[in-house]
């Protein structure tokens, strides 16, 4: 590997332009960005010139046959994150890929295989897991402040929020809907906080109550809500080999008070919620609330940009990375088993 990591960009959209390119600028002493892949050239050639980069292509093959790119982010729409991953790898490139890891499970499973046959090194981006009050609240756990984390509540609701734009209404290009889109993000923090525990059970339900209305407020442009064919809201009970139980709520549109980001985390000897942190304990007198001070609050890009430098310290170190292929596969099993169980009307039994 050079003295620089040399990365290419593919898909040039939104969260390219937002956080992927943004974050591999900000490491420009280590890392020098190639090239940048779009099937529409000219959104390449624009991120292209407004990032320095030296090359735009409309083919992605173009760029992995670059041989000095040793990593790329894959931003492209969902339906293409399994083959443009998996041809990455084999083109002997680390990837991080963003959320959602796949349309489905197969393609996530295929994509960890992947990564295991070439040797590579392969992220999905749940960036949240770097928010400061996310880390100082992992550390307290693996201290053993909390104990045993046997029951977890996790929350991603949008009163109105049905993405406007892109593919997300489609389940053939996105995979499904809010579940699979904000609802990640909370399973995902759940699980990570709890140490990965196994899950064995899942019972769910997915609603499409708004997609398709246009008599309500935030609704669909026509063309949207004739093709929308996915899940606006979401829940399910989730049952691990450990005993422990976590609930799992989401939304793009539901009849709430407001929008709310919360992880719930019970524990033995103490519990715990984010955003924002507080920590709940007890002594024989009374019950204790900590609220922690000083915590530096950051914005999305800001940790994206983590997430990336992480990543490039995974390569440099040639270690995990903080969001791994077999972690993030377990969110997809676990989506996949939410949806699973909505078509079948009764629990899923999740099995090696």
């Amino acid at each position: 590997m050079s003295e620089k990591i040399r990365v290419g960009v593919i898909g040039a959209g939104w969260i390219s332009e937002m956080a992927h390119l943004p974050a591999w600028s900000k490491l420009a002493d280590i890392v020098e960005i190639v090239a940048v892949s779009d099937l529409n050239v000219e959104r390449a050639e624009s991120a292209a010139a407004k990032f320095g980069v030296p090359m735009a292509v409309s083919d992605f093959r173009q760029l992995l046959e670059i041989d000095q790119i040793d990593a790329v982010s894959v931003c492209t729409p969902p339906v293409a994150h399994s083959d443009v991953t998996i041809a990455a790898l084999e083109a002997g490139k680390h990837v991080v890929c963003e959320k959602p890891m796949a349309i489905d499970l197969p393609s996530a499973e295929a994509m960890v295989a992947a990564s295991e046959k070439t040797g590579k090194k392969l992220a999905i981006q749940f960036q949240s897991r770097f928010h400061p009050a996310a880390q100082a609240l992992k550390k307290m756990i693996e201290d053993g402040d909390l104990g045993d984390i046997y029951y977890a509540n996790a929350v991603y609701h949008r009163r109105r929020g049905i993405p406007g734009w892109g593919t997300f209404q489609s389940r053939a290009h996105n995979g499904g809907g809010a579940l699979i889109d904000v609802g990640v993000h909370a399973l995902d923090m759940a699980l990570w906080l709890s140490g990965h525990p196994k899950p064995v059970a899942v019972f769910g339900s997915a609603y499409s109550k708004f997609g398709k209305r246009t008599d309500i407020y935030g609704a669909l442009p026509a063309e949207k809500s004739q093709e929308f064919d996915v899940d606006d809201s979401a829940f399910a009970m989730i049952k691990f080999a450990n005993g422990a139980t976590f609930n799992l709520e989401c939304s793009w549109a539901l009849n709430i008070d407001n929008e709310r980001q919360k992880v719930i985390l019970a524990g033995e000897r103490g519990g715990a919620e984010l955003h924002p942190l507080r920590v709940f304990k007890d002594s024989p007198e009374m019950l204790i609330d900590i609220v922690p001070s000083k915590l530096k609050d950051v914005d999305f890009p800001t940790m994206h940009a983590m997430a990336i430098e992480d990543f490039v310290r995974a390569i440099k170190e040639d270690c995990d990375p903080l969001v791994t292929a077999k972690q993030a596969l377990m969110v997809s099993q676990i989506v996949d088993a939410v949806y699973r169980s909505q078509e079948d009307g009764g629990m899923v039994a999740l099995t090696e």
